[in-house]
């Protein structure tokens, strides 16, 4: 019982501590490697962005403009995170990214108060070291990933700088934007209907200004994939229509996952590994099934529904 006191009594001593530093506004220090890499020049894409239409130019001009914060809501694996890099790169936006996730807290995006062998000072976190970087780079976008993954508190600790005022208060301190230069607030989320997502909160919503994207038809599917040596008629044309039946599925709730173009790209590059491999069209589409396709489907229920949809697609028996 003793030791638990003491544990109690310790947690409310250092939350009073670095209160009581946040207070007194003690020196900031920042990632040095964070500063030196953000810079657009070491921005690195994995793979080419295929335009789904005229969003290209659309979220472009908005990140040029600098002003509103935008949002693209869409499906996984529909190219919103590889679009962010790539027109960050492309425009000269130093680039920080920040993963969101319900374990993202405050002491992430801005810091915390931190003590140690040489002293008192508080270490910024990604947001407070965007706004430093403004110092060396022209241009600074921050990037939340699957900003629906933060918890609502956290959603609303984005509010000021979300808005006009563009300004962050840290360890006593206002920070903003310097005359001259540019901080472009970049978001994506999935849609509220995924399991594990928040809703964005309307304070923080109202902020923002975005865009819907819609599951991509069959013809855009076919023009994002790379279908070199897929056959057409036995491989191609089932695999979309069972994408597409996923999609159905996922709107009536009958499964929770939906195939979108990173599982279709999957299913090509492993059946052309196993084709490359020696392997008959038979058992190149079974493992191409069972790795890239079933594997997705964690509950029985849902993954036995669509085993029998891929056999009755594909024509290939799997058990």
């Amino acid at each position: 019982m003793s030791n638990k006191k003491d544990t109690i009594r310790g947690q409310a001593h250092l939350k009073d501590l670095e209160k009581s530093m946040t207070m007194k506004g003690y020196e900031i220090r920042y990632n040095d490697n964070w500063l030196r890499t953000i810079g657009p020049d070491n921005i690195k894409e994995w793979d080419k962005y295929i335009p789904m239409g005229e969003e290209v130019q659309r979220i472009e001009e908005r990140i040029n403009k600098a002003t509103y914060p935008l949002c693209i809501e869409g499906d996984k694996g529909i190219g919103k995170t590889m679009l962010s890099y790539y027109l960050a790169k492309k425009n000269g936006f130093a680039f920080m990214p920040i993963q969101c996730s319900e374990q993202i807290k405050e002491r992430q995006l801005f810091g915390s108060p931190q003590i140690n062998e040489g002293g008192s000072f508080y270490w910024a976190g990604r947001i407070t070291t965007a706004f430093k970087s403004l110092d060396m780079y022209d241009k600074v976008l921050i990037f939340f990933d699957d900003v629906g993954g933060l918890a609502h508190e956290e959603q609303m600790s984005l509010l000021s700088l979300c808005d006009k005022r563009k300004t962050i208060e840290v360890n006593g301190e206002m920070m903003s934007v310097p005359e001259g230069k540019k901080l472009m607030v970049l978001m994506t989320t999935n849609p509220a209907t995924y399991a594990g997502v928040n809703t964005i909160i309307e304070p923080l919503r109202s902020r923002l200004i975005g865009e819907i994207w819609e599951y991509p038809k069959v013809e855009t599917l076919k023009k994002i994939v790379n279908w070199k040596d897929i056959p057409e008629d036995t491989v191609q044309e089932p695999l979309l229509t069972l994408a597409s039946q996923t999609h159905d599925l996922r709107m009536k709730n009958n499964v929770d996952y939906v195939l979108t173009t990173r599982d279709l790209v999957e299913f090509a590059d492993v059946y052309r590994d196993c084709i490359d491999g020696g392997k008959t069209q038979k058992m190149s589409l079974d493992q191409s099934i069972r790795q890239t396709i079933l594997f997705k489907y964690t509950d029985p229920t849902e993954r036995e529904s669509i085993r029998v949809r891929c056999q009755e697609g594909f024509g290939v028996d799997v058990k």
